[in-house]
């Protein structure tokens, strides 16, 4: 789906059981009427869950954490491709000389839905925890980063 074709709604379930969706915004509203015709219509929608940009704020902090923690000069940058490469999520390229290669993909929100920057996530600290960081309490090192940034799960 076209990114400029894109509305979010809000998603709810009745008591009865039915589904209701709305739109989020005058504007997501306004795209939908456009397409109706007499006020009636039918709409294709993509289901995603929304990207949350809190997480995903927590995610840089934390691959800041594990880097400083690694006992090695890896940068945050590196050690975020190499954690993307490793649980899979790239893309192939091919070199002037015609060598193929892998690149790291992209967390943008654009680019990755919520379901997969969860699977992303939950396998990238089991790596950290397994091969980057062995013995450290990953649990604690979260919590840390937690309060320091000033997260909270409710406000995702």
């Amino acid at each position: 789906m076209k990114k400029d074709n894109w509305v979010l709604l809000n998603a709810r379930t009745e008591e009865d059981g039915r589904i209701v969706l709305e739109p989020q915004s005058a504007r997501c509203r306004e795209r939908i009427e456009r397409r109706m015709k007499d006020g009636r219509g039918q709409i294709r929608a993509e289901v995603a869950r929304i990207r949350s940009v809190k997480q995903l704020n927590l995610y840089w902090p934390w691959i800041r954490e594990v880097a400083l923690n690694s006992g090695t000069n890896l940068s945050e940058k590196l050690l975020h491709g190499m954690l993307l490469l490793a649980c899979g999520y790239s893309e192939p390229y091919i070199t002037i000389e015609g060598d193929i290669h892998m690149m790291p993909s992209s967390i943008a929100i654009d680019k990755m839905n919520q379901d997969e920057f969860d699977d992303y996530f939950e396998r990238a600290q089991k790596i950290v925890s397994e091969r980057i960081l062995p013995g450290v309490d990953l649990k604690s090192l979260m919590t840390r980063v937690k309060d320091e940034y000033g997260w909270s799960r409710e406000a995702a």
